[in-house]
């Protein structure tokens, strides 16, 4: 009886470790991005004091004009998951104005914002930092030599997203608008 009684342990045994479904694949899980952006003129290259968007998308609005916008994002991946993407979609509109009453605004224009230095497309190590500035107003190109030129209108936005080996991937949004800087 006691012979088979420690057959059937061990029978359960095996039999719970043939049907357990192991340990979780590590690989699974998405990057982690700790992402911030700082504003200023030039803004601070440390993330004190910092618009927070890990917790959810943020928007801003009415920013003044000579403000730039500073991207700092550290990216890591679980051990053996490198990086195989990042993706910055991003976004500037604006139209340029030629004085108060003016009978000319220019026609709605947009092009991706110009981050210095460039963002990185890919990676295949398990960490990356980026830190990158761009000025909206500046890359406008409407001209601010008269008083009341400049461009109006002007809103944006800025998206960050990592993807690993397995798949997986996390990503940010940032929104904003700034003051006009030409008059309507």
């Amino acid at each position: 009886m006691l012979t088979r009684l420690r057959w059937l342990a061990c029978f359960a045994l095996f039999s719970s470790l043939l049907l357990s479904p192991g340990c979780p694949n590590p690989n699974t899980k998405g990057p982690s991005m700790v992402t911030v952006i700082q504003i200023g003129s030039p803004p601070p290259d440390t993330t004190t004091n910092s618009i927070d968007l890990n917790a959810a998308d943020v928007t801003r609005s009415q920013i003044p004009s000579r403000i730039s916008i500073r991207l700092i994002s550290n990216i890591t991946t679980p051990l053996g998951s490198p990086l195989t993407s990042i993706v910055v979609t991003s976004r500037l509109d604006w139209q340029c104005s030629f004085g108060h009453n003016s009978q000319t605004i220019g026609t709605p224009q947009n092009a991706p914002l110009a981050f210095t230095p460039a963002i990185p497309t890919s990676s295949s190590s398990t960490s990356l930092k980026i830190d990158s500035v761009v000025d909206p107003i500046a890359m406008s190109g409407c001209s601010t030599s008269k008083l009341g030129w400049g461009p109006v209108n002007i809103r944006g936005n800025v998206n960050i997203s990592a993807t690993n080996s397995a798949g997986t991937s996390t990503s940010k949004n940032f929104l904003f608008d700034y003051q006009n800087v030409g008059s309507l």
